[in-house]
């Protein structure tokens, strides 16, 4: 268990230093002054670790109802099975994930926020946002989990979840 866990970490911050390197800078200097460290520089960077994470899961398969990177995703399950790696627990449909955390105006979205998708009256896809415009996400079977432009893919709407506050 250990040593999966040190990997998992191990994985997290090496995608932290590719994906998000200038971020990642910020929130280690913010760190090395931890007593002039704000709540918000604290959330910022956890964001960004569930980002990097939720980044390194890029590839695992798509499986209806799925919740673990061998098996495969579902979008619900991806957002449920990351934020779990991280100790929070987040309600398992997508529809109920609009509920968890606190609303975030789509102009101040930031990495690791959840987004939950409308569609035909209702939420019925979620991902998280990575930065740049961009969210990851289980998609289909034939892609599995991917990234994805953020304004090409939100046509019926969506709304922000912040979790890590």
């Amino acid at each position: 268990m250990k040593k999966r866990y040190l990997t998992k970490l191990t994985s997290v911050l090496a995608a932290a230093a590719v994906i998000f390197t200038a971020g990642f800078a910020e929130c280690r200097a913010a760190a090395d002054y931890a007593d002039t460290e704000t709540p918000a520089d604290s959330a910022a960077c956890g964001g960004q670790l569930v980002a990097a994470y939720a980044c390194s899961l890029i590839g695992s398969p798509y499986a209806w109802g799925g919740e673990e990177p061998s098996t495969g995703f579902d979008c619900s399950g991806f957002v449920y099975y990351v934020y779990n790696m991280f100790g929070i627990t987040l309600n398992r449909v997508a529809a109920d994930q609009a509920l968890n955390g606190i609303p975030v105006n789509a102009s101040e979205i930031r990495a690791g926020d959840v987004i939950c998708f409308y569609s035909n009256g209702g939420i019925n896809h979620s991902g998280i946002y990575v930065g740049n415009g961009q969210f990851v996400h289980a998609s289909t079977s034939e892609t599995g989990v991917i990234m994805t432009d953020l304004a090409a893919y939100s046509q019926d709407g969506y709304t922000v979840r912040r979790i890590i506050f």
